[in-house]
């Protein structure tokens, strides 16, 4: 596998892992490609619980796109079925793991988006649960680039006990080229700055978990899980280049389940 031991146990100690030009650049440059055209599409005719808009003095915004299946396949399932995601999942959450959701979170100058301290989620830690961010565009550390704090995730506090002007020193800024990878554990402290300058910056999340933590998890219930085992088949048969006639069909009856989230803790 790509991914050390060295790396898990750093990924262990700090909360993150940053994994610099690990995506091939044909498979990033159709990601983005397809995340331009979803993103003209959801300004166009915006579908309320699929695409969050933004509403500034500068205009309108796309400020995220979920389920991303649903308007980037099949580069979007060309991505996350990829060798080179399966290989994350598979270092983080073993053999067998699913991936929570997958969403597209875009920023552009004008649209004032900015994510304040948070968690993605809390929970009981006898597992790995990682949000992977995969970056279609630069992004520089004065242009609204991924806050961590290192360390962070190691303890079972919520986010929103935490006083607003917490201790934010040793926090760390992410500043990423397109291709690269980052993963973070679901339980650190980040964040992230509006944008001012670039032009665009676009990343594709995806949650993983094992596969046995979903089962224990009453919240997610069996019809959901085996929904989502069919649809990583589908995004592993069409990064392997199949053309599937039923994609849109199981994309479809995925998506039908609401995703049984967790929010997440804010400072």
């Amino acid at each position: 596998m790509r991914i050390s031991a060295e790396q898990i146990a750093l990924f262990d100690a700090q909360g993150y892992l940053h994994l610099r030009n690990y995506l091939p650049p044909p498979l990033v440059e159709a990601m983005r490609s397809a995340s331009e055209r979803a993103m003209e599409r959801a300004l166009a005719d915006p579908i309320p619980d699929q695409v969050c808009l933004l509403e500034t003095k500068a205009g309108r915004f796309v400020g995220r796109i979920n389920p991303l299946h649903r308007w980037a396949a099949p580069a979007s399932l060309a991505l996350a079925g990829s060798l080179e995601l399966r290989e994350i999942g598979e270092a983080f959450c073993g053999p067998a793991f699913l991936a929570v959701y997958e969403s597209l979170a875009p920023k552009v100058p004008g649209d004032e988006q900015y994510y304040g301290w948070h968690q993605d989620l809390v929970h009981a830690r006898r597992d790995r649960v990682v949000t992977v961010g995969v970056y279609l565009n630069p992004t520089s550390a004065e242009e609204g680039a991924l806050r961590l704090v290192p360390g962070s995730h190691g303890t079972r506090r919520e986010a929103g006990s935490l006083p607003r002007d917490f201790d934010v020193a040793e926090a760390v800024v992410v500043s990423a080229q397109a291709g690269d990878v980052v993963v973070h554990d679901a339980m650190i402290v980040h964040g992230s700055d509006v944008t001012r300058r670039q032009p665009q910056r676009m990343i594709c999340y995806f949650e993983y978990r094992p596969l046995a933590h979903l089962r224990a998890d009453p919240r997610f219930t069996s019809e959901w899980i085996e929904a989502r085992l069919r649809l990583a088949a589908l995004e592993r048969s069409v990064a392997a280049g199949a053309q599937r006639v039923d994609a849109e069909a199981i994309v479809e009856t995925a998506h039908a389940w609401r995703e049984p989230h967790e929010p997440a803790h804010y400072v």
